[in-house]
């Protein structure tokens, strides 16, 4: 079984490392050649586009930069989900619009294959020792396939339910990230205002 993976930036190219280095018949492609080219020295194959990757692999990932790219990758003329093989399961890991994640579901489903909404939480330091926190949407079947790949970059890989439940959860942890930033901020501010002494506050 090959696995696809499109994008390696901070978070991307820790992946790919887990899982080439764990076994997986990794096949990869970049924006950037030079990533691509150390890539192909540790043994991964290299796709020429994200067409070509996706119609050799049975299951592709991505983790990339912006809602634009990723409609871009997977919706666009010459992505993903268009030469995608018939039954296979691509899972986006990029920090998107619960719209954009249905839309992709929608049209790998009308191409023969399957879409995972799959963010990721954890940065560059837990994809590199691949302990990241995988909140995953999609068909069941789907993430059971897909499931030993997510295991090799992360931790707590965890199905939330049907399309969008996996984008869904990371946008509330985001949410929750700020919630509790802005709060701990407000705290300090307080305690700093009144003389309160920080060091002991932490403590």
């Amino acid at each position: 079984m090959k696995v696809g993976f499109v994008g390696l930036g901070n978070m991307g190219q820790g992946m790919a490392n887990n899982l080439l280095s764990k076994g997986a018949a990794l096949v990869v492609w970049s924006r950037t050649r030079a990533k691509v080219d150390a890539m192909s020295l540790a043994g991964a194959s290299v796709a020429e586009s994200p067409a070509d990757l996706s119609g050799q692999c049975d299951i592709v990932l991505s983790c990339l930069d912006s809602v634009e790219t990723t409609r871009r990758v997977f919706l666009g003329r010459g992505g993903l989900i268009e030469n995608a093989r018939c039954g296979a399961v691509l899972a986006d890991h990029g920090t998107v619009d619960i719209s954009t994640s249905r839309d992709c579901a929608s049209a790998a489903s009308a191409a023969g294959a399957a879409f995972l909404d799959a963010p990721i939480s954890g940065g560059p330091l837990r994809a590199a020792d691949g302990t990241l926190s995988i909140m995953v949407g999609g068909d069941e079947g789907a993430f059971a396939t897909a499931r030993p790949c997510l295991e090799m970059m992360g931790s707590n890989v965890r199905r939330m339910g049907n399309t969008g439940a996996g984008t869904a959860m990371k946008l509330i942890n985001q949410a929750l990230v700020a919630v509790h930033s802005v709060a701990a901020a407000e705290a300090f501010a307080m305690a700093n205002a009144v003389g309160v002494d920080l060091v002991e506050a932490v403590e």
